[in-house]
């Protein structure tokens, strides 16, 4: 019983280290993708070129809510993301954040905007079932041998 009790401890404390790393890691990318976006007269071409690198979900949203970019999707299909509570925090105060369940990809994903000069976002989304990906189903038989 001690056993199973000190890995699941394990395993929760790694599930928290690993989320607190993709939110970190989803933030750092927006200010990279911003200052990228900020040094080249076209923000769209500019993720183009990148956006086989990418492994996070990288959207440009223009100041209206429209989408210009998506990495993941055809950006012609994507609703107005204007009432979407990371953009409205990004408008107000030049960045923001959410963790919410997006119909468009069927995930929990935390993301994280930043507000450019132009009044468009740049936004980073990262699926939060990843931690559970990389913490409980490989340790899953250390759990159920214990």
């Amino acid at each position: 019983m001690a056993v199973v009790l000190t890995a699941v401890i394990c395993i929760v404390t790694y599930g928290q280290y690993l989320n607190a790393n993709l939110t970190l890691q989803a933030e750092n990318q927006a200010y990279v993708f911003r200052e990228i976006c900020e040094s080249e007269a076209d923000d769209v071409a500019a993720l183009r070129a990148l956006e086989d690198s990418f492994k996070s979900r990288v959207t440009l949203i223009a100041a209206d809510g429209s989408v210009l970019f998506d990495s993941a999707h055809n950006e012609t299909q994507l609703e107005n993301h204007l009432e979407r509570e990371e953009i409205i925090l990004a408008m107000e105060s030049g960045k923001g954040s959410s963790q919410r369940y997006s119909a468009t990809d069927g995930t929990t994903n935390y993301y994280y905007a930043v507000k450019m000069s132009d009044g468009s976002i740049i936004r980073v989304g990262v699926h939060s079932n990843q931690v559970f990906l990389h913490t409980i189903l490989p340790n899953l038989p250390v759990i159920v041998l214990a």
